[in-house]
């Protein structure tokens, strides 16, 4: 072999080693660069967590909170609904509405004042009695409140209080009230006569029938105050055995006081001028 044949060769193997060297390097550095990109790719996922993972239990408070109602909104809805109620005459369930609103705002005297008037309307009256009384408490220079009180104590057969702040009442003023004047001003009369004070209790009752008010139970109160009975018209039913007697006693109190009223009436129109 020729010494230029033999370079030839070992160059040519020399190319094919280094080509062969080559290709190996590529691969082993591509094989590396795959392991790089996977160890990254499995970093990243420790790192940050996927688009399609699960909240955390606890999250933030979102920036559009849900609106609670407040105290005063919740008061406010009630006492519409219990108005309503009241209105519509759904009793129980007007005392029910009320009640709630008391609870969230006790110094509201109108609702304490329907409380007790619904109450009292149904014969309940030691629950009307609170109720009023809270009602006077709040509004202490009101007549109205403390005559309701009276008139419920009278029905629960506490006299004294019953008296005591009917007077309180009257003595504080009704204002245009007239019914509410007439039927206090009655059981003022009443109690007078529980009382023993028959004079007070026939002039008391004497000045409703010269005011026109006409009643079996005046006239049976005008009786007992008459032939000095300390008893009350519901007492002297039919059962009672001078119920006759206190009848007639108390017709002719107030026819006396028709007849006075009579002749008043004729003096003042006699007197105009015609």
């Amino acid at each position: 072999m020729s010494e230029t044949s033999f370079i030839k060769k070992s160059a040519l193997g020399i190319r094919c080693l280094i080509v062969s060297l080559l290709h190996r390097g590529a691969v082993l550095g591509l094989l590396g660069c795959l392991a790089i990109a996977c160890s990254a790719s499995v970093l990243g996922q420790w790192r940050r967590p996927r688009a399609s993972a699960k909240p955390p239990a606890v999250m933030p408070p979102s920036t559009n909170k849900e609106q609670t109602a407040t105290p005063a909104q919740d008061f406010d809805t009630l006492a519409t609904q219990a108005s309503a109620a009241r209105e519509g005459d759904r009793i129980d369930e007007a005392i029910t509405l009320y009640t709630k609103a008391l609870t969230l705002r006790p110094q509201w005297a109108e609702g304490w004042w329907y409380l007790a008037t619904l109450y009292y309307d149904h014969d309940n009256y030691k629950e009307a009695a609170e109720a009023f009384k809270q009602t006077a408490q709040i509004q202490q220079k009101a007549g109205a409140p403390w005559a309701m009180l009276g008139l419920c104590e009278f029905q629960l057969a506490r006299y004294d209080e019953a008296l005591l702040h009917i007077q309180q009442g009257r003595q504080l003023g009704l204002g245009d009230n007239g019914e509410l004047v007439r039927v206090m001003r009655y059981h003022e009369g009443l109690l007078s006569i529980l009382k023993g004070n028959f004079e007070v209790a026939q002039q008391t009752l004497s000045a409703l029938s010269y005011a026109g008010l006409k009643s079996e139970d005046l006239i049976i109160a005008l009786g007992l105050a008459s032939l000095r009975i300390g008893m009350t018209p519901k007492q002297v039913d039919i059962n009672y055995r001078d119920r006759d007697l206190v009848r007639r006693a108390g017709l002719a109190q107030g026819l006396r006081e028709g007849r006075q009223r009579s002749v008043c009436l004729w003096a003042f129109h006699d007197d105009q001028p015609r």
